[in-house]
Protein backbone atom coordinates (compact mmCIF):
# COMPACT_ATOMS: atom_id res chain seq x y z
CA UNK A 1 0.00 0.00 0.00
CA UNK A 2 1.60 3.19 -1.01
CA UNK A 3 0.87 6.80 -0.36
CA UNK A 4 0.72 8.32 -3.82
CA UNK A 5 -2.69 7.88 -5.34
CA UNK A 6 -1.08 7.81 -8.81
CA UNK A 7 0.67 4.52 -8.12
CA UNK A 8 -0.83 1.90 -10.49
CA UNK A 9 -0.92 -0.93 -7.96
CA UNK A 10 -0.73 -0.73 -4.17
CA UNK A 11 -0.50 -3.38 -1.48
CA UNK A 12 -0.44 -3.14 2.28
CA UNK A 13 0.47 -5.48 5.05
CA UNK A 14 1.05 -5.44 8.78
CA UNK A 15 3.10 -8.38 10.03
CA UNK A 16 4.49 -9.39 13.40
CA UNK A 17 7.65 -11.11 14.56
CA UNK A 18 8.42 -10.46 18.20
CA UNK A 19 7.83 -6.76 17.59
CA UNK A 20 10.81 -6.48 15.23
CA UNK A 21 10.86 -5.64 11.56
CA UNK A 22 12.28 -8.14 9.10
CA UNK A 23 12.31 -9.00 5.44
CA UNK A 24 11.29 -12.58 4.60
CA UNK A 25 14.06 -14.70 3.19
CA UNK A 26 13.94 -15.72 -0.46
CA UNK A 27 13.20 -19.36 -1.06
CA UNK A 28 13.86 -20.89 -4.44
CA UNK A 29 14.34 -18.64 -7.42
CA UNK A 30 10.81 -19.03 -8.65
CA UNK A 31 9.13 -16.26 -10.53
CA UNK A 32 5.99 -14.85 -9.03
CA UNK A 33 4.55 -11.39 -8.93
CA UNK A 34 1.99 -9.41 -7.02
CA UNK A 35 -1.44 -9.06 -8.55
CA UNK A 36 -3.54 -5.98 -8.26
CA UNK A 37 -5.53 -6.80 -5.14
CA UNK A 38 -7.72 -4.42 -3.26
CA UNK A 39 -5.82 -2.59 -0.58
CA UNK A 40 -7.96 -3.69 2.33
CA UNK A 41 -7.90 -7.36 1.27
CA UNK A 42 -4.11 -7.40 1.17
CA UNK A 43 -3.91 -5.77 4.59
CA UNK A 44 -6.25 -8.39 6.05
CA UNK A 45 -4.28 -11.26 4.52
CA UNK A 46 -1.05 -9.90 5.96
CA UNK A 47 -2.60 -9.41 9.39
CA UNK A 48 -3.62 -13.07 9.51
CA UNK A 49 -0.15 -14.04 8.32
CA UNK A 50 1.13 -12.16 11.36
CA UNK A 51 -0.55 -14.62 13.66
CA UNK A 52 1.44 -17.47 12.18
CA UNK A 53 4.91 -15.89 12.21
CA UNK A 54 4.97 -14.28 15.62
CA UNK A 55 7.38 -15.55 18.24
CA UNK A 56 5.23 -17.78 20.49
CA UNK A 57 7.58 -17.81 23.50
CA UNK A 58 7.10 -14.06 23.98
CA UNK A 59 3.38 -14.44 23.47
CA UNK A 60 3.26 -17.27 26.00
CA UNK A 61 5.19 -15.20 28.53
CA UNK A 62 2.87 -12.20 28.17
CA UNK A 63 -0.28 -14.25 28.24
CA UNK A 64 0.74 -16.39 31.21
CA UNK A 65 1.68 -13.25 33.13
CA UNK A 66 -1.64 -11.64 32.21
CA UNK A 67 -3.56 -14.76 33.18
CA UNK A 68 -1.87 -14.87 36.56
CA UNK A 69 -2.72 -11.20 37.06
CA UNK A 70 -6.33 -11.92 36.22
CA UNK A 71 -6.57 -14.78 38.69
CA UNK A 72 -4.91 -12.82 41.48
CA UNK A 73 -7.54 -10.09 41.10
CA UNK A 74 -10.28 -12.59 41.85
CA UNK A 75 -13.77 -12.29 40.46
CA UNK A 76 -17.23 -13.64 40.87
CA UNK A 77 -19.00 -16.54 39.23
CA UNK A 78 -20.47 -16.11 35.79
CA UNK A 79 -22.54 -18.16 33.40
CA UNK A 80 -23.77 -17.53 29.90
CA UNK A 81 -24.96 -19.71 27.07
CA UNK A 82 -23.22 -19.20 23.75
CA UNK A 83 -25.30 -19.99 20.69
CA UNK A 84 -24.75 -19.78 16.97
CA UNK A 85 -26.95 -18.54 14.18
CA UNK A 86 -27.06 -20.30 10.83
CA UNK A 87 -24.30 -18.05 9.51
CA UNK A 88 -21.95 -18.77 12.42
CA UNK A 89 -22.56 -15.57 14.36
CA UNK A 90 -21.70 -15.96 18.02
CA UNK A 91 -24.27 -14.59 20.45
CA UNK A 92 -23.37 -14.36 24.13
CA UNK A 93 -24.83 -13.07 27.33
CA UNK A 94 -21.65 -11.63 28.80
CA UNK A 95 -22.16 -11.65 32.55
CA UNK A 96 -18.50 -12.05 33.30
CA UNK A 97 -15.36 -13.48 31.77
CA UNK A 98 -11.76 -14.35 32.48
CA UNK A 99 -10.73 -11.15 30.73
CA UNK A 100 -12.54 -9.06 33.34
CA UNK A 101 -11.04 -10.86 36.31
CA UNK A 102 -13.70 -13.56 36.83
CA UNK A 103 -14.42 -16.98 35.42
CA UNK A 104 -14.94 -17.31 31.64
CA UNK A 105 -18.27 -17.36 29.87
CA UNK A 106 -19.70 -20.85 29.82
CA UNK A 107 -19.91 -22.44 26.38
CA UNK A 108 -21.93 -25.67 26.48
CA UNK A 109 -20.83 -28.40 24.07
CA UNK A 110 -24.17 -28.29 22.29
CA UNK A 111 -24.64 -29.15 18.63
CA UNK A 112 -25.10 -25.45 17.86
CA UNK A 113 -21.82 -24.47 19.50
CA UNK A 114 -19.86 -27.43 18.16
CA UNK A 115 -20.98 -26.45 14.65
CA UNK A 116 -18.72 -23.39 14.93
CA UNK A 117 -15.65 -25.62 15.20
CA UNK A 118 -16.28 -29.13 13.88
CA UNK A 119 -14.73 -29.81 10.44
CA UNK A 120 -15.64 -32.37 7.78
CA UNK A 121 -11.90 -32.93 7.33
CA UNK A 122 -9.22 -32.94 10.00
CA UNK A 123 -7.86 -29.57 11.15
CA UNK A 124 -4.36 -30.57 12.17
CA UNK A 125 -3.24 -29.11 15.48
CA UNK A 126 -6.69 -27.85 16.62
CA UNK A 127 -8.69 -29.84 19.17
CA UNK A 128 -12.01 -29.49 21.02
CA UNK A 129 -12.30 -30.60 24.65
CA UNK A 130 -15.55 -30.60 26.64
CA UNK A 131 -15.01 -30.64 30.41
CA UNK A 132 -17.47 -31.80 33.06
CA UNK A 133 -17.35 -32.50 36.79
CA UNK A 134 -17.97 -35.79 38.51
CA UNK A 135 -20.23 -34.81 41.41
CA UNK A 136 -20.76 -36.66 44.69
CA UNK A 137 -24.07 -36.98 46.50
CA UNK A 138 -23.71 -33.41 47.74
CA UNK A 139 -23.15 -32.11 44.21
CA UNK A 140 -19.52 -31.27 45.01
CA UNK A 141 -17.07 -31.70 42.16
CA UNK A 142 -14.80 -34.60 43.11
CA UNK A 143 -13.37 -35.57 39.74
CA UNK A 144 -12.95 -34.40 36.19
CA UNK A 145 -14.17 -35.98 32.96
CA UNK A 146 -13.79 -34.74 29.42
CA UNK A 147 -14.66 -35.79 25.92
CA UNK A 148 -12.65 -34.67 22.92
CA UNK A 149 -12.68 -34.12 19.17
CA UNK A 150 -9.10 -34.51 17.99
CA UNK A 151 -8.20 -32.26 15.04
CA UNK A 152 -11.76 -30.87 15.28
CA UNK A 153 -12.99 -33.80 13.21
CA UNK A 154 -16.69 -34.62 12.95
CA UNK A 155 -16.47 -37.94 14.76
CA UNK A 156 -16.56 -37.88 18.58
CA UNK A 157 -13.34 -39.65 19.48
CA UNK A 158 -13.43 -40.48 23.14
CA UNK A 159 -14.25 -39.72 26.76
CA UNK A 160 -11.65 -39.66 29.50
CA UNK A 161 -12.14 -39.96 33.24
CA UNK A 162 -9.20 -37.84 34.41
CA UNK A 163 -10.05 -38.62 38.03
CA UNK A 164 -9.77 -36.68 41.26
CA UNK A 165 -6.09 -35.85 40.77
CA UNK A 166 -6.79 -33.85 37.59
CA UNK A 167 -9.41 -31.87 39.52
CA UNK A 168 -6.69 -30.49 41.80
CA UNK A 169 -3.47 -30.87 39.80
CA UNK A 170 -2.98 -28.93 36.58
CA UNK A 171 0.10 -30.97 35.69
CA UNK A 172 -1.94 -34.18 35.99
CA UNK A 173 -4.65 -32.71 33.79
CA UNK A 174 -2.10 -31.57 31.18
CA UNK A 175 -0.54 -35.03 31.11
CA UNK A 176 -3.96 -36.59 30.61
CA UNK A 177 -4.63 -34.27 27.67
CA UNK A 178 -1.20 -35.00 26.16
CA UNK A 179 -1.85 -38.75 26.40
CA UNK A 180 -5.40 -38.75 25.03
CA UNK A 181 -4.88 -36.19 22.24
CA UNK A 182 -1.27 -37.16 21.40
CA UNK A 183 -0.23 -33.53 21.88
CA UNK A 184 3.37 -32.86 20.81
CA UNK A 185 5.71 -31.92 23.62
CA UNK A 186 7.53 -28.56 23.41
CA UNK A 187 10.97 -28.70 21.85
CA UNK A 188 13.41 -26.80 19.61
CA UNK A 189 11.04 -27.08 16.63
CA UNK A 190 7.74 -27.30 18.50
CA UNK A 191 6.17 -24.41 20.39
CA UNK A 192 4.08 -25.30 23.47
CA UNK A 193 0.36 -25.85 23.09
CA UNK A 194 -2.19 -23.66 24.87
CA UNK A 195 -5.84 -23.89 25.94
CA UNK A 196 -8.35 -21.21 24.93
CA UNK A 197 -12.01 -20.42 25.35
CA UNK A 198 -14.08 -20.62 22.13
CA UNK A 199 -13.75 -16.81 21.92
CA UNK A 200 -9.97 -17.06 21.72
CA UNK A 201 -9.24 -16.05 25.32
CA UNK A 202 -6.13 -17.87 26.52
CA UNK A 203 -6.63 -19.93 29.68
CA UNK A 204 -3.28 -21.68 30.20
CA UNK A 205 -0.25 -22.90 28.24
CA UNK A 206 1.77 -26.09 28.39
CA UNK A 207 4.76 -24.44 30.07
CA UNK A 208 2.96 -21.94 32.32
CA UNK A 209 4.27 -22.13 35.89
CA UNK A 210 1.52 -21.30 38.36
CA UNK A 211 1.15 -21.19 42.11
CA UNK A 212 -1.11 -23.71 43.81
CA UNK A 213 -3.82 -21.09 44.14
CA UNK A 214 -3.53 -20.10 40.49
CA UNK A 215 -3.70 -23.75 39.45
CA UNK A 216 -6.98 -24.13 41.30
CA UNK A 217 -8.36 -21.02 39.62
CA UNK A 218 -7.20 -22.24 36.22
CA UNK A 219 -8.86 -25.64 36.63
CA UNK A 220 -12.02 -23.85 37.79
CA UNK A 221 -11.86 -21.73 34.61
CA UNK A 222 -11.55 -24.83 32.43
CA UNK A 223 -14.54 -26.45 34.12
CA UNK A 224 -16.55 -23.25 33.91
CA UNK A 225 -15.79 -22.73 30.24
CA UNK A 226 -16.89 -26.35 29.53
CA UNK A 227 -15.87 -26.14 25.85
CA UNK A 228 -12.14 -25.51 25.49
CA UNK A 229 -10.05 -25.23 22.33
CA UNK A 230 -6.48 -26.55 22.30
CA UNK A 231 -4.09 -24.98 19.78
CA UNK A 232 -0.80 -26.75 19.14
CA UNK A 233 1.84 -24.04 18.81
CA UNK A 234 0.10 -21.88 21.41
CA UNK A 235 -1.34 -19.16 19.13
CA UNK A 236 -5.03 -18.70 18.46
CA UNK A 237 -6.40 -19.24 14.95
CA UNK A 238 -10.05 -18.85 13.98
CA UNK A 239 -10.99 -22.34 12.72
CA UNK A 240 -12.10 -22.51 9.09
CA UNK A 241 -14.78 -25.25 9.57
CA UNK A 242 -15.70 -25.45 5.86
CA UNK A 243 -15.46 -23.37 2.70
CA UNK A 244 -18.09 -20.65 2.83
CA UNK A 245 -18.42 -20.77 6.63
CA UNK A 246 -18.79 -17.33 8.23
CA UNK A 247 -18.52 -16.17 11.81
CA UNK A 248 -18.97 -12.71 13.31
CA UNK A 249 -16.52 -11.64 15.99
CA UNK A 250 -16.15 -8.59 18.19
CA UNK A 251 -13.25 -6.22 17.56
CA UNK A 252 -12.06 -3.76 20.16
CA UNK A 253 -9.94 -0.63 20.04
CA UNK A 254 -8.71 -1.69 23.47
CA UNK A 255 -7.91 -5.39 23.45
CA UNK A 256 -9.89 -7.19 26.16
CA UNK A 257 -7.56 -8.49 28.82
CA UNK A 258 -6.99 -8.89 32.54
CA UNK A 259 -6.87 -5.75 34.70
CA UNK A 260 -3.63 -3.86 34.26
CA UNK A 261 -3.01 -5.11 30.73
CA UNK A 262 -5.26 -2.69 28.89
CA UNK A 263 -3.82 0.34 27.18
CA UNK A 264 -5.24 3.82 27.60
CA UNK A 265 -7.93 5.38 25.48
CA UNK A 266 -11.66 5.13 24.95
CA UNK A 267 -12.83 1.60 24.22
CA UNK A 268 -14.71 1.22 20.95
CA UNK A 269 -16.43 -1.95 19.84
CA UNK A 270 -17.19 -3.10 16.32
CA UNK A 271 -17.74 -6.41 14.58
CA UNK A 272 -16.08 -8.14 11.65
CA UNK A 273 -17.19 -11.09 9.57
CA UNK A 274 -14.69 -13.86 8.82
CA UNK A 275 -15.44 -16.07 5.80
CA UNK A 276 -13.51 -19.24 4.97
CA UNK A 277 -12.22 -19.25 1.39
CA UNK A 278 -9.92 -22.29 1.62
CA UNK A 279 -9.09 -24.95 4.21
CA UNK A 280 -5.79 -26.24 2.80
CA UNK A 281 -4.15 -23.83 3.22
CA UNK A 282 -6.45 -21.95 5.57
CA UNK A 283 -7.43 -18.71 3.83
CA UNK A 284 -10.11 -16.35 5.10
CA UNK A 285 -11.47 -12.96 4.19
CA UNK A 286 -12.39 -10.39 6.83
CA UNK A 287 -15.14 -7.86 6.19
CA UNK A 288 -15.51 -4.76 8.33
CA UNK A 289 -11.93 -4.60 9.56
CA UNK A 290 -10.67 -1.40 7.93
CA UNK A 291 -12.36 1.67 6.46
CA UNK A 292 -11.55 3.32 3.11
CA UNK A 293 -10.54 6.58 4.80
CA UNK A 294 -8.10 4.63 7.00
CA UNK A 295 -6.54 3.12 3.87
CA UNK A 296 -6.23 6.61 2.36
CA UNK A 297 -4.53 7.89 5.51
CA UNK A 298 -1.96 5.09 5.52
CA UNK A 299 -1.17 5.66 1.84
CA UNK A 300 -0.66 9.38 2.42
CA UNK A 301 1.57 8.83 5.45
CA UNK A 302 3.67 6.14 3.76
CA UNK A 303 4.21 7.81 0.38
CA UNK A 304 7.27 9.97 1.15
CA UNK A 305 9.03 7.06 2.86
CA UNK A 306 8.65 4.34 0.23
CA UNK A 307 11.95 2.71 -0.75
CA UNK A 308 12.85 -0.37 -2.80
CA UNK A 309 12.72 -3.40 -0.52
CA UNK A 310 15.67 -5.52 0.51
CA UNK A 311 15.84 -9.21 1.36
CA UNK A 312 17.86 -11.34 3.76
CA UNK A 313 20.19 -13.42 1.64
CA UNK A 314 20.93 -17.08 2.25
CA UNK A 315 24.60 -18.01 2.41
CA UNK A 316 24.47 -19.45 -1.11
CA UNK A 317 23.11 -16.16 -2.49
CA UNK A 318 25.61 -13.71 -0.98
CA UNK A 319 26.57 -10.97 -3.43
CA UNK A 320 23.39 -11.12 -5.49
CA UNK A 321 21.12 -8.03 -5.68
CA UNK A 322 17.76 -8.04 -3.91
CA UNK A 323 16.11 -7.27 -7.25
CA UNK A 324 16.77 -10.86 -8.33
CA UNK A 325 13.80 -11.73 -6.10
CA UNK A 326 12.05 -8.51 -5.15
CA UNK A 327 11.40 -5.28 -7.03
CA UNK A 328 8.60 -3.75 -4.96
CA UNK A 329 8.80 -0.79 -2.55
CA UNK A 330 8.01 -0.76 1.16
CA UNK A 331 8.20 1.15 4.43
CA UNK A 332 7.06 0.83 8.05
CA UNK A 333 4.78 3.23 9.93
CA UNK A 334 5.22 3.55 13.69
CA UNK A 335 2.09 4.15 15.77
CA UNK A 336 2.26 6.80 18.51
CA UNK A 337 -0.20 8.89 20.47
CA UNK A 338 0.01 11.36 17.60
CA UNK A 339 -1.14 8.77 15.06
CA UNK A 340 -4.51 7.57 16.44
CA UNK A 341 -5.50 5.91 13.16
CA UNK A 342 -2.48 3.60 13.23
CA UNK A 343 -2.88 2.99 16.95
CA UNK A 344 -6.53 2.04 16.47
CA UNK A 345 -5.68 -0.39 13.64
CA UNK A 346 -2.97 -2.06 15.72
CA UNK A 347 -5.37 -2.52 18.62
CA UNK A 348 -7.98 -3.87 16.23
CA UNK A 349 -5.38 -6.29 14.84
CA UNK A 350 -4.62 -7.54 18.35
CA UNK A 351 -8.31 -8.12 18.90
CA UNK A 352 -8.72 -9.95 15.58
CA UNK A 353 -5.73 -12.26 16.06
CA UNK A 354 -6.02 -12.54 19.87
CA UNK A 355 -2.31 -11.70 20.05
CA UNK A 356 -1.03 -8.75 22.14
CA UNK A 357 -0.22 -5.49 20.37
CA UNK A 358 3.32 -5.48 21.76
CA UNK A 359 4.03 -8.61 19.68
CA UNK A 360 3.27 -6.80 16.44
CA UNK A 361 5.65 -5.09 14.08
CA UNK A 362 4.94 -1.58 12.96
CA UNK A 363 2.49 -1.43 10.07
CA UNK A 364 4.30 -2.47 6.89
CA UNK A 365 3.27 -0.76 3.68
CA UNK A 366 4.05 -2.26 0.27
CA UNK A 367 3.70 -0.82 -3.21
CA UNK A 368 3.87 -2.81 -6.44
CA UNK A 369 4.25 -0.87 -9.66
CA UNK A 370 3.61 -2.32 -13.10
CA UNK A 371 5.61 -5.58 -13.56
CA UNK A 372 7.09 -5.35 -10.02
CA UNK A 373 7.14 -8.54 -7.98
CA UNK A 374 8.22 -10.53 -4.96
CA UNK A 375 9.11 -14.12 -5.86
CA UNK A 376 7.67 -17.09 -3.97
CA UNK A 377 9.37 -17.41 -0.58
CA UNK A 378 8.99 -18.70 2.96
CA UNK A 379 8.19 -16.25 5.76
CA UNK A 380 10.65 -17.88 8.17
CA UNK A 381 14.40 -18.29 8.43
CA UNK A 382 16.16 -21.66 8.64
CA UNK A 383 19.27 -20.80 10.70
CA UNK A 384 21.32 -23.43 8.88
CA UNK A 385 21.00 -21.38 5.70
CA UNK A 386 22.06 -18.03 7.25
CA UNK A 387 25.30 -18.86 9.09
CA UNK A 388 27.12 -15.92 7.47
CA UNK A 389 24.37 -13.44 8.40
CA UNK A 390 24.76 -12.46 12.10
CA UNK A 391 21.85 -10.03 11.95
CA UNK A 392 19.46 -12.70 10.71
CA UNK A 393 20.68 -15.23 13.28
CA UNK A 394 20.19 -12.70 16.07
CA UNK A 395 16.68 -12.00 14.85
CA UNK A 396 15.60 -15.63 15.04
CA UNK A 397 17.25 -16.59 18.36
Amino acid sequence: MGKKKSAPVKKASSTSYAGRAFEPAPDENKSGGGGALQLSHVLIAALFLAAGILTPPLINWWQSTAAASSRSDGGGDSSAVLNSSADGRVLTKDTGSASSGGLPIRTPCSEENLANFIHDHIAIGMHIVCFSCDADDGDDCVGLTYKYYRNMYTTFQGSVDAGAEAKSSLSALKQSLVDSLSLPLPGPLQQPYALFTPRGERLVGALDELSEEDEEETIASLIKSEMVIIMEGGSWTWPGVRIGFTRTIDLYSIMPGPPGTRLGGEEKKRTAEIETLSLKPLVVSVKGFIEPDECDYIQEEAGPHMRYSGVSLMDKDKGRPASDWRTSQSTFLHATNDTPVLYEIEQRTASLTRIPRQNQEDTQVLRYGHSEKYDAHHDFFNPELYQSSPGTLELIE
